[in-house]
């Protein structure tokens, strides 16, 4: 049989058995609770990293792109300037070599006949003064001059003519203020017309190269 001592002691030893599994049960739920807390503080600051990480990249990509861009747009800025440059030189060229040809043309009989006859025909469908001047470069015959006469009586007009040493090849028309400039040099005056047809034939002729 237990005394009075020993039953308090039993209950003493019961109410430190029951304190100890209190307190291993409350540190369990602590040590719980503290890895939950860790585990969502981690996941928060992986989370913040990941979005702080994405937010970089996407200011990086987009300072890239706005570089990128701004470097295209150089480039195709000098590329325009290049090409413009380009064109000017073909267009020098072609002017030049249209000139040249144009000049050789007026020296062969044929082919200065054949240009005065154009400026006739011109002439009589434009204007309306039949008292005509030509005034042309150096090479007219008096056999042309007389064939040109006919031409322009068939139009009703009086032809007369004036050489003009300045003039390199080809001929201008005129009726009181009107006329009709088919000069070398006025042919090969820079025109959007003109610029178009010489730049897609040397161009042509550059890839036929």
């Amino acid at each position: 049989m237990r005394t009075g001592s020993g039953i308090a002691d039993a209950q003493t030893q019961s109410m430190l058995d029951r304190l100890e599994r209190e307190r291993e049960k409350f540190r369990r739920e602590t040590d719980e609770q503290t890895a939950a807390q860790c585990m969502k503080l981690a996941a928060d600051a992986r989370r913040r990293a990941r979005q702080r990480v994405a937010q970089a990249v996407a200011e990086t990509r987009e300072h890239n792109d706005a570089r990128l861009g701004l470097i295209r747009a150089a480039l195709q800025t000098r590329l325009r300037q290049r090409q413009h440059q380009r064109q000017l030189r073909l267009l020098e060229t072609g002017r030049e070599t249209l000139a040249e040809s144009l000049r050789e043309r007026w020296q062969h009989a044929e082919e200065r006949h054949a240009w005065c006859q154009a400026l006739i025909r011109r002439a009589g469908a434009l204007l309306h003064q039949k008292e005509w001047l030509l005034v042309n470069a150096e090479g007219l015959t008096e056999n042309e001059r007389s064939r040109l006469v006919e031409a322009a009586a068939k139009f009703g007009a009086v032809l007369s003519f004036e050489c003009d040493e300045s003039i390199a090849g080809g001929a201008r028309l005129t009726a009181g203020a009107a006329c009709i400039d088919a000069s070398a040099a006025n042919l090969c005056r820079p025109s959007p017309e003109l610029d178009a047809a010489l730049l897609a034939a040397l161009v042509e002729i550059e890839e036929a190269q």
